[in-house]
């Protein structure tokens, strides 16, 4: 697992994201909507199911590239 930012469009995004992942502490920031967490890969995958941009380096490197 590794530290990973997750940018989304609206907080009904990030929280349907959260709670589906089952994702515990996350940092959370309302303003941008973002979250901070600890996450695998696959995790970072299925949040792109929930229309997530990866901004951080960390799990992204093992799900390889955002689709455009």
């Amino acid at each position: 697992m590794a530290q990973t930012v997750l940018k989304f469009n609206n907080l009904q995004d990030l929280a349907e994201c959260m709670f589906q992942l089952n994702v515990r502490r996350p940092l959370l920031d309302y303003d941008l909507f973002t979250m901070t967490a600890e996450l695998s890969a696959v995790q970072v995958e299925r949040a792109r199911d929930f229309r997530a941009q990866v901004l951080s380096p960390g799990a992204c490197d093992l799900a390889g590239p955002d689709p455009q």
